[in-house]
């Protein structure tokens, strides 16, 4: 029977969440895993979630990703930027930087940034690779710095420094290293870990005044030993609730307290993350979290008031409706097959019962005993073949009598009206 249920195809039952509590999954569409972590992580993020709700339902489509090509992160958010900076509304075109940029000096050049990348190798937490990403680097021997002015190599030193520090922080690690004897790429998969809370307030150039908390909201993991082939999940906090979730494509997860499922939270974390997400936390609260809609009476809400465009309520309005109604027909084919199923048997039984020839009755027929086995066992009945115990005179020779079984004529009569 469970051959003939696999035959109805996917039960798009099995897709419907458990509970409305659970955030919800993204399908893999080839190799957009990683997308699929950065959206879990962005979409958390209220201030980001309101921005890509005023872009226009038309802004993000002109550009839509190779399903087939994996990237990074730094690669999508630029290609996001890239989407948004075509949006009419104001809010919408600067939201990636508003959120995510940050401002560093390096050979007395000021640049933007979206993320920090940090060396791993040989370095056990994130503190270690933050003092040495800010480490003060000499520059002699086959490493001096090319003065332009003086048009020869000097000594000389080279550092970055960091001048502002966006709302959200990213953390990149550098888990891929080059081998230059083999020319290839090795990953680093060293124990490495960083803290639940981290203060940056004496990590930039000029101390600020005001409190630089960062609280631990999202962790971005690489799965898989080797560079070329891998697989992202993610992790990510739940502002409302506190507890922590997995998002492995369309499976959701739910770790509790603790980003990596291990027990209760810890102010040291340790992991094999590719890359860190940290929110500001200005107030004591954490600034990031999951959010649920909630649709009632053509009205769309999460749960921490953001409002849900019109456009979008329209359309997931609609895909749910298809949803349902699939759901709807799949159950409706599957009944009418199971009923069949159960008619089947019992039409088995109602024959079976009936083949056997009393002692002394004299009418009764001869079938094919595989053939009323195979009947027996199929859903979907065939015609009586007695063809395989029959000779070429159309009787039945000695030598078939341990392929035959006798049946009673009522028998005979009920599988011929069939």
């Amino acid at each position: 029977m469970s051959d003939f249920v696999e035959s109805l195809g996917p039960d798009p039952n099995k897709d419907l969440r458990a509970s409305a509590d659970s955030p919800a999954g993204l399908t893999n569409l080839g190799a957009t895993c990683y997308a699929n972590g950065i959206l879990q992580c962005l979409y958390m993020n209220k201030l980001f979630r309101e921005g890509i709700f005023s872009a226009g339902p038309d802004v993000l489509r002109q550009q839509p990703l190779d399903n087939g090509v994996q990237k990074d992160s730094l690669e999508f958010l630029t290609l996001l930027e890239r989407c948004l900076s075509h949006s009419k509304v104001s809010k919408a075109r600067t939201i990636v930087q508003d959120i995510f940029r940050g401002n560093s000096e390096a050979s007395s050049k000021t640049e933007d940034f979206y993320e920090l990348e940090l060396n791993v190798k040989g370095l056990k937490s994130l503190a270690e690779s933050l003092d040495d990403y800010l480490t003060v680097e000499e520059l002699h021997s086959d490493n001096q710095y090319f003065c332009e002015s003086c048009n020869t190599r000097v000594d000389d030193t080279r550092r970055i420094k960091l001048c502002t520090l966006p709302d959200v922080l990213n953390f990149q690690l550098k888990r891929r290293v080059f081998l230059p004897k083999t020319t290839t790429k090795k990953k680093i998969t060293s124990a490495f870990s960083f803290p639940a809370q981290l203060d940056m307030r004496h990590r930039l150039s000029e101390l600020s005044q005001f409190d630089l908390v960062y609280d631990l909201s999202a962790v971005l993991i690489h799965k898989g030993s080797g560079v070329n082939s891998s697989h992202y999940i993610a992790h990510i906090k739940d502002k409302i609730t506190g507890k922590w979730w997995e998002f492995d494509d369309e499976h959701v997860t739910n770790l509790g307290n603790h980003p990596f499922g291990e027990g209760p939270s810890s102010s040291t974390i340790k992991s094999i993350a590719t890359d860190a997400q940290f929110n500001q936390n200005e107030n004591g609260g954490i600034a990031c979290g999951a959010n649920h809609s909630e649709i009632e009476g053509g009205l769309a809400t999460a749960r921490d008031g953001t409002s849900l465009p019109s456009h979008l309520y329209d359309e997931i309005h609609n895909f749910n409706a298809s949803y349902l109604d699939a759901c709807q027909q799949y159950s409706h084919r599957k009944e009418l097959e199971l009923s069949g199923i159960t008619d089947r048997r019992k039409e088995v039984r109602s024959v079976l019962a009936e083949a056997s020839v009393p002692p002394l009755e004299r009418l009764f027929y001869w079938i094919s005993s595989d053939w009323l086995r195979q009947w027996a066992d199929n859903i979907i009945p065939t015609s009586v073949d007695n063809t395989f115990i029959q000779c070429s005179h159309g009787k039945v020779p000695v030598s078939k009598v341990t392929s035959i079984k006798r049946l009673s004529a009522k028998a005979w009569d009920n599988l011929f009206s069939k």
